[in-house]
């Protein structure tokens, strides 16, 4: 079991990730925010609206979005991913998070990508998901989920609570792992 990833197979990983989120996220390499810079950045948008009586009366509209960020690391601890999570509370909400009128939904992910995961912590990563309401849900809501893949093992440690994120990052994953998603 290796100690690193090799840059050319991450390289490769993150040409295949982002060929594969392109057709539905706006991708983006070396994403800076603050003083951190993400490997990867994928933001998607979803606006949907109803009218009743040809176009004459609006009965709703609400918007969701989407933002998966990549991070590789070189060793991750129980200690890190919670730092990673108290980050994506704070300085990533900040930035990530923003709440136009008929705001239904944000989603925002965090994946560490490192060569080896411990138990101690996958547990850690299978703690690390937030759901919050918005003004008492009056304005929506929004999740923070962060997602441990172990590049050695080939396999994902998130929260129960995030099955739909991760299907919606790594739906081969599902296919080819029915049973054995590290959760």
């Amino acid at each position: 079991m290796g100690n690193e990833i090799k840059r050319s197979d991450f390289v490769i990983f993150l040409n295949e990730t982002e060929e594969k989120l392109r057709a539905y996220y706006d991708v983006v390499r070396d994403y800076p925010i603050e003083d951190e810079t993400f490997d990867l950045y994928a933001e998607y948008k979803e606006s949907v609206e109803d009218y009743f009586i040809m176009s004459m009366l609006k009965i709703y509209m609400y918007h969701v979005f989407a933002h998966v960020l990549f991070k590789k690391l070189d060793v991750v601890s129980p200690a890190e991913v919670n730092k990673w999570f108290e980050w994506m509370k704070t300085t990533g909400k900040k930035h990530l998070l923003r709440i136009p009128q008929d705001h239904y939904l944000t989603v925002m992910a965090l994946v560490l990508v490192a060569p080896h995961i411990d138990e101690e912590t996958a547990e850690a990563f299978r703690k690390a998901y937030l759901t919050k309401s918005i003004m008492f849900r009056l304005k929506g809501s929004y999740d923070i989920a962060l997602i441990g893949l172990d590049w050695n093992e080939n396999k994902l440690y998130y929260a129960k609570e995030s099955d739909e994120i991760v299907h919606s990052i790594f739906p081969e994953y599902f296919k080819s792992k029915s049973k054995g998603s590290g959760r």
